[in-house]
């Protein structure tokens, strides 16, 4: 007992001796908690868990405080104070006033800010209403941090007294308490320090199980990371893209379009077998013959903007390294003679990026690929894709062209997916739904109301390209799960493991393949080898070289084996879905 009595006290020495610093270390934290609850929210699970995550880091400060010679130790502590009250005061401010906290947009405005914009940032917030608040909150905090200071040793009770007992008890419990949730949360810091691309560190911040970014200092570290892997993914996609080898053959169709969705779980859809009646003009098309409707196929990530880096790139998610070794799809089609547009309702060419945009579509808003992949973006977005059509009239295409639209969708929340005046499901039509909810069968009506919407913005497209020789294909980015079979969720589940039904409405996608009149005609051999292809197993990363394939281009990234239409096609290659699973192998043990 005497031994253990000696090794407790050990342990507690740097708590006890810095006993100031380590409290108002946890004043601090909580004073930018309760100044950021506009953008996190009263959680009281989450605040536990943030007690128990920050106890070793204030540990470790006291301790680095304690066992540094006297002297050094004063300016250590000192620095830590500076560290700790300006990265505070500086989160709590922008949550206040812009609804932000540390992300990697805020590095990038501040590596991009010279000091005469930072000396107006600073003029035009100081003496705002937020900058009084935060002085109201942090002012008192540092007069009582700093009287405390100096009466430290005066003001703490004898370590044999009953409360100096008490306190050691409470202390050891809170400790004991944090082992566990610290270590968990170093494990995933870890992992996020040595992650090598973006989606890796996505997916080691996400709050489903990895570390969870509770306080100003791991999120400056997380946006720190995600902003180098951002700078280090443009320089080598810069270098991937200096020199394309691109030719356009002779019997290539002068009009592509490749539609990309949003969040589409294509088993609710009519085309693949759901009993509502969610795209009756896409199957009325189907019946005519007009489009080809792919059965089997899945996406990599059921991120968008993952899934948009790994569509438009040329790189593999089987092969090594990363998307950005590979070539962008626009880019070769417009070396190879094309036109090129990208209109999309989500991600719009502008300087002045949002953390949507940033993290999204970071490399189109480069100025060197751009000019490199596009003849046309667009800068507005609309509330529904069908209004979006309107910006395709903007760009004047060349003899040859090649469109890329991206949809909104079903992005949740998916009762804003579509006008008041387009509902046409009810509570009433899912009355069978017993094992829902009122609010649950609500989701899936406002889900397959969104899903309907998406069919009349597709009839749309093919109408407006109706009177050319144009071939779409249109696909998804992802699922999203709707409170389907073995998944009583909405939304997508970063969860693991992945379960054989998370994977099928996830990661399985629609895709359609549409030929307008003109080119059913024209191009007779595209349509009979999509026809043949429709039941073949396909990995929506292999876009690009099924893009190839219709615009007859010839280079040395295309790649017949991953050509859907091409006799090469190999369909037993892997189709590896979050980084790391094989997709085939989980789906062995699906229930029927």
């Amino acid at each position: 007992m005497q031994k253990l009595s000696s090794i407790i006290n050990r342990f507690l020495t740097p708590v006890l001796q810095q006993w100031v610093f380590f409290v108002f270390f946890y004043i601090v934290l909580f004073a930018t908690r309760i100044l950021e609850i506009p953008v996190n929210g009263i959680d009281i699970t989450q605040t536990l868990k943030f007690v128990l995550k920050t106890t070793f880091d204030a540990y470790i400060a006291c301790a680095i405080i304690h066992l540094t010679p006297h002297k050094v130790s004063k300016v250590c502590k000192a620095v830590f104070y500076i560290l700790l009250y300006v990265l505070a005061i500086s989160e709590s401010f922008i949550a206040m006033h812009f609804s932000l906290l540390f992300e990697p947009m805020i590095v990038l405005l501040v590596a991009e800010t010279n000091p005469n914009e930072a000396s107006n940032f600073i003029t035009a917030y100081l003496l705002s209403m937020d900058m009084v608040v935060e002085c109201l909150v942090f002012i008192p905090i540092i007069v009582l941090n700093t009287l405390a200071e100096k009466r430290r040793l005066s003001l703490l009770p004898p370590s044999d007294s009953r409360i100096g007992i008490a306190i050691s008890c409470l202390l050891i419990a809170l400790f004991v308490l944090s082992v566990k949730p610290y270590a968990t949360n170093m494990y995933r810091l870890a992992k996020l320090i040595g992650s090598r691309t973006q989606y890796q560190l996505q997916d080691n911040t996400t709050k489903h199980g990895a570390l969870n970014c509770c306080t100003p200092y791991y999120r400056l570290i997380n946006s720190v990371k995600y902003f180098s892997l951002t700078k280090e993914e443009v320089n080598d996609i810069r270098t991937s893209m200096q020199n394309i080898d691109a030719e356009k053959g002779t019997d290539a169709a002068p009009h592509i379009v490749l539609y990309i969705g949003e969040s589409y779980n294509k088993h609710h859809s009519q085309l693949y077998g759901y009993t509502l009646e969610t795209t009756p003009n896409q199957k009325a098309m189907a019946d005519s013959g007009s489009i080809v409707v792919f059965k089997d196929v899945v996406t990599p990530y059921n991120y968008t903007s993952e899934v948009l880096k790994n569509m438009l790139s040329t790189h593999s998610t089987t092969q090594g390294g990363s998307w950005a070794n590979g070539q962008l799809l626009p880019g070769i089609m417009k070396a190879a003679g094309y036109k090129v547009a990208f209109v999309s309702n989500q991600y719009v060419k502008t300087d002045d990026q949002n953390i949507y945009s940033f993290c999204g579509s970071f490399f189109l808003n480069d100025s060197a690929l751009e000019s490199k992949c596009f003849d046309y973006r667009n800068s507005v977005t609309t509330a529904y894709d069908i209004d979006f059509i309107e910006e395709l009239k903007k760009f004047e295409g060349g003899e040859y062209s090649f469109t890329i639209f991206q949809g909104i969708g079903h992005h949740t929340d998916y009762a804003h997916r579509y006008p008041d005046s387009a509902t046409h499901f009810t509570l009433s039509d899912y009355d069978n739904r017993t094992e829902l909810n009122k609010e649950e069968r609500q989701i899936v009506a406002h889900y397959d109301n969104a899903t309907r919407y998406n069919d009349c913005v597709v009839d749309q497209l093919c109408q407006y390209f109706g009177s050319e020789d144009v071939i779409m294909v249109y696909l998804s980015d992802h699922g999203d799960s709707v409170y389907d079979e073995g998944v009583h969720k909405f939304g997508r589940i970063f969860d693991t493991p992945i379960t054989p039904e998370m994977a099928r409405s996830q990661y399985e996608v629609p895709m359609i393949m549409w030929f307008s009149d003109q080119a059913r005609i024209k191009h007779p051999e595209i349509y009979e080898a999509a026809q043949k292809a429709a039941s073949l197993p396909f990995y929506s990363d292999d876009i690009p070289q099924l893009i190839m394939d219709l615009g007859d281009i010839k280079s040395p990234v295309y790649d017949s084996k991953r050509d859907l239409l091409s006799p090469d096609f190999d369909p037993n290659r892997p189709r590896i879905i979050r980084g790391s699973v094989d997709y085939n192998e989980i789906m062995k043990y699906k229930v029927d």
